[in-house]
């Protein structure tokens, strides 16, 4: 009976990590894929990853906005902190590596831009990111 309740348990916790991950948008960058929360309004702009106690390594939010220009991301009610892609038709412009959670100073795009990556701290440097790199968005 033991047996038969264990595999029940491996079954369900299998079921939950491949309802999570199938069926949501991603980006793919340097051949790694990060799912992604999709924030297009003005309301999901302002509350972007507020109160999100953690974000897996192949997580992330990314905001696409309706017009090329100049976007400022602050840190207001952020419990972790993060690394912020700033991009321009699916090409990273610039990047924020280790924007710290307890900073509340703004942080300003470089240039016009349509849409912002927010993924795990470290991620840049783990993936290997730089100016150019071109992000690819898979919206299922």
């Amino acid at each position: 009976m033991k047996k038969y309740s264990l595999v029940f348990i491996l079954l369900i916790i299998i079921f939950i990590v491949y309802y999570r991950y199938t069926n949501r948008p991603y980006v793919v960058i340097n051949n790694q894929i990060i799912y992604v929360d999709i924030a297009d309004s003005i309301e999901e702009y302002a509350k972007g990853l507020s109160n999100v106690p953690y974000l897996d390594n192949n997580q992330g939010m990314l905001f696409i906005f309706p017009n090329k220009q100049e976007r400022s991301f602050w840190m207001k009610d952020m419990l972790i902190p993060i690394d912020l892609l700033w991009i321009e038709d699916n090409i990273v412009i610039d990047y924020e590596e280790n924007m710290d959670h307890t900073n509340l100073d703004k942080y300003i795009s470089p240039q016009n831009i349509n849409m912002v990556l927010e993924i795990p701290v470290n991620t840049i440097k783990m993936l290997n990111i730089e100016k150019g790199d071109i992000i690819k968005y898979i919206n299922i």
